[in-house]
């Protein structure tokens, strides 16, 4: 597997014109280079001195943006037919980018955590807009469901490539998000789509069993929530794993 030079330098890291020059197969360096950007993103939305409203705040918004759909679009060549991915090792690499990826753009619009600071306005959700259709909620949900095609393509591989521990993590966001569509349209291919997500939870759960029955009742218990609660996790800090999953 080829491998590229790694620098330790945040914005040589996320540079978009290296990102665009990265290998046509996905490497452990496409892996680190979207953990730096998930922890960009988490220090961008954490900050306690920084107001949304900031001009700072908005053109790194707009900066993170632009990364994280070049990495999109770079790992989206991975799953082309002109590329196919002969080496269990890579399929494995592609899972794990796309849940890696995937997480940075759910986390981009909906944050985990809010900054708590007095500077810091509305979050990018409001409870004005709560309509399951506003655009945040819908390029959330869209790459939830992008996560979840890439998993249903990796079915007829070997059953290692789920089992992975760092998927769980974007297996419940992508739970979530998917329920709270569900709850607000009561669509069965939601309701389907959140039973093959557990089924990949069972699937990680053949090896790291403790790790994912706390995700899967997370999952769970999203499914039983009323309506209502749906709404304040779409318009609230939404991301987390109850303490009561532990």
């Amino acid at each position: 597997m080829p491998s590229e030079l790694f620098t330790a330098d945040l914005n040589s890291l996320l540079n978009p014109a290296i990102i665009q020059k990265l290998g046509p197969r996905p490497s452990i360096t496409h892996v680190l280079r979207a953990y730096v950007l998930l922890g960009r993103i988490m220090s961008l939305h954490n900050n306690l001195h920084r107001s949304r409203e900031n001009g700072e705040f908005k053109t790194e918004f707009t900066q993170l943006e632009v990364i994280a759909g070049l990495f999109e679009f770079t790992i989206s060549r991975f799953a082309a037919e002109e590329t196919p991915l002969a080496d269990p090792k890579e399929v494995w690499l592609q899972l794990w980018l796309q849940a890696l990826v995937q997480t940075c753009m759910i986390l981009l619009y909906h944050p985990a955590a809010f900054s708590q600071s007095t500077n810091t306005s509305q979050p990018i959700y409001s409870e004005q807009n709560r309509d399951v259709t506003d655009p945040n909620f819908q390029r959330c949900l869209d790459a939830a469901r992008r996560f979840l095609a890439a998993t249903q393509r990796m079915v007829d591989k070997p059953a290692s490539v789920l089992m992975n521990p760092f998927l769980v993590k974007a297996i419940f966001l992508c739970g979530r998000l998917i329920s709270i569509a569900w709850h607000e349209g009561q669509k069965q291919s939601d309701r389907d789509d959140i039973d093959f997500l557990l089924l990949l939870v069972d699937r990680v759960g053949e090896v790291w069993e403790p790790l994912a029955m706390k995700y899967r009742k997370g999952i769970l218990r999203d499914l039983r929530i009323d309506v209502d609660r749906a709404r304040q996790l779409r318009v609230g800090t939404g991301c987390y794993l109850s303490a009561e999953c532990a």
